[in-house]
């Protein structure tokens, strides 16, 4: 998406946020034109994500615009563009079957010179077979003071909670801008699990102290008859 001419020096990073459905997800092709108070962009084309430049095993093998993403991508113009007003997004629906609809909750936009960010509340299907059957949409900025939908924040809120924030489910739905990587995260479930095999041992033997062997253990923890005869 970056031109390659040198000359360009202003930088923006741009967030794209996808929605948490498994059937929102997208693999067409998709562009936009972002227009501020002193210019637009022309047309752009998201590519590889902004997290690619640093990993080489993600280069060929990643996909942006799955299912809860948020993709990053980093984008140079000739020029500032000012304070943005508007941004038209489009697909061209080449995604085969279900892949060729996109559902896009939001995409944000950060002056890196400035760090000042602005962003779009999209919260529709980019499709042409369903939702408000339009693949080319134009959103306004998102102001400050105005209120955010019920909906987009619902949607936004559990897509976030459970991807990232649920220890059990974000070992399978991490994001891939998330610090706390996987091991980490299995590590968490690992200690969480063994301290509550541990306190229910320790409640399970406080009855007579008869010595059985036990069925079977677990570090320092067995189970005998006796606990199997309470289930």
């Amino acid at each position: 998406m970056a031109d390659n001419n040198p000359k360009n020096k202003y930088m923006y990073e741009i967030l794209v946020e996808t929605g948490p459905m498994a059937s929102h997800a997208t693999t067409s092709k998709i562009q936009f034109i972002l227009t501020g108070e002193k210019g637009d962009t022309g047309v752009r084309t998201f590519n590889q994500p902004l997290l690619a430049l640093f990993t080489k095993k993600l280069k060929n093998k990643y996909t942006p615009f799955k299912k809860g993403a948020r993709d990053s991508f980093l984008m140079t113009t000739d020029k500032p563009l000012g304070d943005l007003n508007y941004l038209r997004i489009w697909t061209d629906s080449s995604g085969l079957g279900e892949m060729s609809a996109w559902y896009l909750m939001s995409v944000k936009v950060t002056d890196i010179q400035t760090d000042q960010s602005t962003k779009f509340i999209v919260d529709q299907w980019l499709a042409v077979d369903r939702g408000t059957f339009e693949d080319d949409v134009t959103v306004p900025s998102f102001k400050a003071g105005e209120e955010l939908t019920r909906d987009y924040l619902l949607k936004s809120a559990i897509n976030h909670k459970f991807s990232d924030d649920h220890v059990w489910w974000s070992v399978f739905s991490r994001p891939i801008r998330s610090r706390f990587n996987r091991k980490q995260r299995i590590t968490v479930c690992m200690v969480i699990l063994m301290l509550t095999i541990m306190v229910c041992g320790i409640y399970y033997h406080v009855t007579s102290g008869e010595i059985m062997d036990a069925l079977w253990t677990l570090g320092p923890v067995g189970m005998d008859a006796r606990d199997v005869s309470k289930f």
